[in-house]
Parts: C-alpha cells; structure tokens; sequence
C-alpha cells in the first residue's frame, strides 16, 4: 500500500465519525470524493475503494437518525430539478438501446437524490458558503463570490 493512498484511507476514517455527528459533514465529504475524485489519483486499494457511495450511505443514514429537518423546500429550481428527474425516468422507457440505459439512469437519480438531499441539508447561508468552498476550488469560489456578492455576506 502506497503512502498517499494509506493518507486519503485515514482523511476518511477520521470523517466517518463526524458525519455521525453531523449530517452536513459527510454531505460535504461526498461532494469532495464525487467532484474532485482524488482516490483516483493514487495507487493501491484506494482506487478501486467506492468511497462516493460509502460517503452518500453514511450520510443519509446519519441524516435519517439525526435531528435535522426532514422536509424539502420547495422552490422554483427544485421543482424544475424534479420534473427534469421524472423526465428522464420517463425517457429511459423509449431508449433506443434499453440493455445499458439503466446502467445510466442509476447513475442521474443518485446524482438527483443526492441533489436533494444537499438541498435539503444546505439550510443557512454559512452552511451554504461553506458547501460550496468545499465543492470548487479556492480560485472558482472566490471568483464566484465576486460576481454574485449579496449570496457570500
């Protein structure tokens, strides 16, 4: 076992008790494994590790027994997110190659679930500007910030 892919191992045994402490947290846990994939960038056991989809059970499981709110916000964009969900439910039941087109579809409805779910969690504007200083990179969130100002005070 090579020693970067031993250290990405530990970095993820230390956050596994904290999502226990907070949902949020391995909310964003999986959003820096499925966005920025850095178990692919080392060798060993931890490239083939499923890390996203360890993190997003955790994570929903932690948020199920948690205190935080169960109940979505429905606003225009999570609605659009929504009939775009069905549509491509929808969809898929006319594809031209109906054997691989589930394999596909899986993969967008844990993508929209865990959509929702960030939506569901993310409730606060500091929660907000600290989810999405995990999920983009130091340049992207501060050029961010200076565009869209009033969403960062």
């Amino acid at each position: 076992m090579t020693l970067s892919s031993l250290f990405l191992l530990v970095c993820i045994l230390i956050l596994v008790p904290l999502i226990f402490i907070s949902p949020v947290v391995g909310l964003y846990s999986y959003h820096w494994i499925s966005l920025l994939n850095p178990h692919r960038l080392v060798y060993g056991p931890a490239y083939f590790f499923p890390f996203a989809m360890v993190l997003a059970g955790l994570t929903i499981g932690s948020w199920l027994i948690s205190a935080e709110q169960k109940k979505i916000t429905f606003t225009a964009p999570v609605i659009i997110l929504l009939i775009f969900a069905l549509w491509v439910t929808f969809t898929s039941f006319f594809a031209q190659v109906p054997e691989s087109v589930w394999t596909y579809w899986g993969r967008a409805e844990k993508t929209f679930l865990m959509t929702f779910i960030t939506v569901i969690l993310v409730t606060s504007r500091e929660l907000f500007t600290l989810w999405f200083g995990f999920s983009f990179s130091p340049s992207e969130y501060w050029a961010f910030a200076a565009a869209f100002p009033p969403l960062f005070r």
